[in-house]
C-alpha cells in the first residue's frame, strides 16, 4: 500500500509553537480593563450586604470607606452622592438607603 504524505496543512507542532505564541501574547496584554467597574460593582455588593446585615443583626454598622452609616433598620444617616472613576455616580438616599444609580 502506498500512503500519499498531503502538503496542505499544518503539521501538530506548527500548531502548537502558534497556539504558544499567541498564549504569551495574551498574557502580556493589560488585564485592568475591567477594574473601573469592578469598584462600582465592589461598592454595590458590600453596601448592601452591610445593609442587610445591620437589619438582621439589629445593630448599627459603619461602611467606613465612604463614610455611611446602617442604623438597626437599614436607613442611613445622611444622603450622599459618591462618584466613581467610570463615570457612574451612586446618590444614597437618605431615609430607606436606597441606591439611586447614575
Amino acid at each position: 500500500m502506498d500512503m500519499r504524505i498531503s502538503n496542505k496543512g499544518f503539521s501538530l507542532l506548527e500548531m502548537c509553537v502558534v497556539l504558544f505564541v499567541i498564549s504569551v501574547f495574551m498574557m502580556l496584554l493589560p488585564t485592568n480593563i475591567h477594574s473601573l467597574e469592578t469598584e462600582y460593582y465592589a461598592f454595590v455588593d458590600k453596601y448592601l450586604y452591610l445593609q442587610s446585615t445591620a437589619m438582621k443583626q439589629a445593630t448599627s454598622i459603619s461602611f467606613e470607606e465612604y463614610n455611611v452609616r446602617f442604623n438597626q433598620k437599614g436607613n442611613v444617616n445622611q444622603a450622599k452622592t459618591i462618584y466613581f472613576k467610570n463615570e457612574r455616580t451612586i446618590i444614597v438616599e437618605l431615609g430607606g438607603g436606597r441606591l439611586a444609580i447614575q
